[in-house]
């Protein structure tokens, strides 16, 4: 911005000097008489210059030049490479056991079963003596006695390993 200024203070020395050439009122300066012939028969001298005129004011400032355009962004950069995997960490020590879980709930009774028939048939005549039975193993228990009790306690079972689950979370996720 310097160097503007200064070619523009050096231009107005210039533009004043070719302002001298004029009068003040900006006219061209009045022509001298003419001076007596001479004996060579030249002609006579010319006037001295006029004084300069005044500057003139400043001119209004332009108005602003469009916003120029965005420049480029989000240009993504290049991608970093991968890492080497660490080596894995000492497995914990297990933590201390769990307190016993609470008692279930029990379960509701059922319904009333239906009175069996006695023994006389319909007509009320009397039904004839069974034979005797053949007398059982003690202490077999079959597949299907096992079968039975496990869809019959199966929810109780589910309930109390989710109790049990529950109060080991609890424990084991206490701050300490």
């Amino acid at each position: 911005m310097a160097y503007m200024a200064e070619r523009l203070e050096a231009l107005e020395a210039q533009v004043k000097k070719l302002n001298g050439l004029q009068g003040q009122d900006g006219r061209d300066g009045i022509d001298g008489k003419d001076g007596a012939p001479g004996t060579d028969g030249r002609n006579g001298v010319d006037g001295k210059d006029g004084v300069p005129g005044k500057d003139g004011q400043d001119g209004v400032d332009g108005k602003d030049g469009a916003p120029g355009k965005d420049g480029v962004s989000d240009i993504p950069g290049s991608s970093g490479r991968d890492g080497k995997d660490g080596q894995d960490g000492v497995d914990g020590k297990d933590g201390a056991p769990g307190k016993d879980g609470r008692d279930g709930v029990d379960g509701k009774d059922g319904a009333p079963g239906k009175d069996g028939q006695d023994g006389q048939s319909i007509t009320g005549a009397p039904g004839k003596d069974g034979r005797g039975g053949v007398d059982g193993k003690d202490a077999f228990v079959t597949p299907a006695d096992i079968a039975h009790l496990e869809v019959r306690f199966r929810n109780q079972w589910k309930s109390d390993v989710a109790i049990a689950m529950r109060a080991h979370f609890a424990e084991s996720h206490q701050d300490k």
